[in-house]
């Protein structure tokens, strides 16, 4: 009896010991196949956590565009002053009717419209440099975009020289039509930033004396910068085609020689005119980049702002306004693209 029940709770315990067994492997077996179903999601975690950009892209052209905006807060401060000093004109204006309406006030009067002409001559000056400001702003934020257009060039490295002795041809090659598809790339980048530059013009400023010859230095910039943009693409287009001519030619001679360059290429005299050309071209390009030096703009920008200021003290409007105008010539001056890196 006592045997019985001795073999009974071993049986039970063993089926036990199975069962608890069976189960942990189902369990590990599940928790396996969810965990490896979560691998996509955490690589798509992972490379969501990833920058869209390169952190660099964030901060291109910042120094470029320092001065534009620059100047676009002084726009917004002089256009505020502008209104003020027309609230307050309209205010002295009914004032002075109100006086004109009563007898015995013609003192009160004439001194009211003493008023309303300085107010008038400080207001017409507010214009008038708010025109300039706006004029210069217009023109930096197109040399700005001309200039940052040359520094997205493409890195084309240390391209090889067909007349090297014992040259890898296939090499070379390869080196020379992948140059050439990057400036092609960079080709149909200058085109697209040649169509969005109208977008780049800013809206003249409410109350802004932008005449018609202020309107046309700014229509001169937007035309010299459309078709400094144009120029690039011709020239890149002609850089394309010497690169795309070195990389076929280098793929001849690989076809005839075997992949060997021998003693070197006695049968190509073109090449080295071709190469000073590419090289020429990468020159021009990088002097592009580099010829808006925002840091010399830095006093005239200063000196601006000083003369903008003054505009609000009695009786210096002309003097502010004639500072002002030569401080906006000397920021054009500084910014000025040497003509010789464009052909226009």
């Amino acid at each position: 009896m006592i045997g019985d029940i001795f073999f009974s709770l071993l049986w039970l315990a063993l089926f036990l010991i199975g069962a608890a067994g069976v189960g942990a492997f189902w369990l590990a077996r599940g928790a396996a196949r969810k965990f490896s179903s979560l691998g996509p999601l955490r690589r798509l975690q992972r490379a969501s956590r990833r920058p869209a950009l390169p952190e660099r892209d964030d901060q291109e052209g910042s120094d470029l565009l320092a001065y534009p905006r620059k100047l676009e807060a002084l726009e917004q401060r002089l256009g505020e002053r502008h209104r003020a000093v027309e609230d307050q004109m309209q205010l002295l204006e009914a004032r002075c009717a109100e006086m004109d309406a009563k007898a015995g006030r013609e003192e009160l009067a004439r001194k009211y419209r003493d008023d309303l002409r300085l107010l008038n001559a400080r207001a017409g000056s507010m214009r008038r440099v708010l025109g300039m400001v706006w004029k210069t702003r217009a023109v930096l934020l197109f040399r700005a975009h001309l200039a940052l257009s040359a520094r997205r060039r493409p890195d084309l490295g240390r391209l090889p020289d067909p007349l090297a002795p014992s040259l890898d041809l296939r090499s070379a090659q390869q080196a020379f039509h992948e140059a050439a598809r990057a400036v092609k790339l960079y080709m149909n980048l200058l085109r697209e930033r040649a169509a969005e530059l109208p977008s780049t013009r800013p809206d003249p400023p409410s109350g802004a004396d932008a005449d018609a010859a202020t309107r046309a230095i700014v229509d001169r910039e937007e035309d010299r910068t459309s078709r400094a943009h144009l120029t690039l693409v011709d020239d890149m287009d002609r850089l394309c085609d010497n690169l795309t001519w070195l990389g076929d030619h280098l793929a001849s001679r690989a076809t005839l020689d075997g992949g060997d360059a021998g003693a070197g290429d006695s049968g190509s005299p073109d090449s080295g005119p071709l190469l000073e050309e590419v090289e020429r071209a990468l020159q021009e390009l990088s002097g592009l980049a580099r010829s808006m030096d925002p840091a010399l703009a830095d006093s005239a920008v200063h000196n601006l702002a000083v003369d903008i200021g003054r505009l609000e003290e009695a009786g210096l409007e002309a003097d502010a306004e004639a500072a002002a105008r030569l401080e906006v010539e000397n920021l054009l001056r500084e910014t000025q693209t040497p003509p010789r890196e464009i052909r226009t």
